[in-house]
């Protein structure tokens, strides 16, 4: 669909390197990539040419389902009204306060922040994307690290546990809500960007 309505594209025969399509039903009869097709009704990582190139070459799946979302939350950075993160036994937790979030480091006194500080560490949380999808490991795996969201009323957002690194990426444990575990790979680098952000929360505003 487009500004103009629903515009229909056919495929028909192939042709060499091509194939053939017709735009809507009296459309010209022309010859397109066989690439085009190729995205519509191959797996993406049996196609050569896509599978050589080092953008494209890590796409799996048909042709729009690769398109899925990947984030692992997409919730809203304002209903977050507190957050708990860190290691078991060093929690973090930040609440906030209309303007302000006041976060409690542990065995360590109160500290007081713009809300916009924890606001950017969430959006650094929205932006983490899934490398791979996963069965989720067992309860019985310990996470090192963890981070927690909810809202207004206590009720948990959204729950993401670090459970070790293959490669160069973080494998995670994550939840929407009260649902269900899943799991995932993201890529480490990024996981670590999100990390170091909310490790920057509990320290004093005169340091950087």
């Amino acid at each position: 669909s487009s500004d103009l309505g629903e515009q229909h594209l056919a495929f028909g025969a192939r042709k060499k390197d091509g194939c053939y399509a017709q735009k809507g039903q009296d459309g010209p009869v022309v010859v397109v990539e066989d690439l085009l097709l190729h995205l519509l009704t191959a797996h993406l990582e049996t196609v050569p040419s896509l599978a050589k190139d080092p953008l494209w070459g890590g796409l799996k799946g048909k042709f729009p389902a690769y398109l899925e979302e990947r984030r692992l939350w997409t919730g809203e950075v304002r209903e977050v009204a507190s957050l708990a993160f860190g290691p078991p036994d060093r929690t973090v937790t930040a609440m906030k306060d209309q303007d302000l979030i006041k976060i409690t480091p542990p065995g360590q006194a109160e500290v007081r922040k713009p809300a916009l500080t924890m606001e950017m560490a969430l959006f650094k949380l929205r932006d983490l994307e899934a490398v791979a999808f996963q069965n989720p490991a067992p309860p019985e795996t310990k996470a090192a690290f963890a981070l927690e969201l909810k809202d207004g009323q206590g009720k948990p957002l959204f729950r993401l546990e670090e459970l070790g690194k293959a490669g160069d990426r973080a494998q995670v444990r994550f939840s929407v809500g009260g649902g269900s575990p899943q799991g995932a790979l993201v890529a480490g680098e990024a996981f670590q960007a999100l990390k170091d952000s909310l490790e920057r929360l509990p320290a004093p505003a005169s340091e950087k």
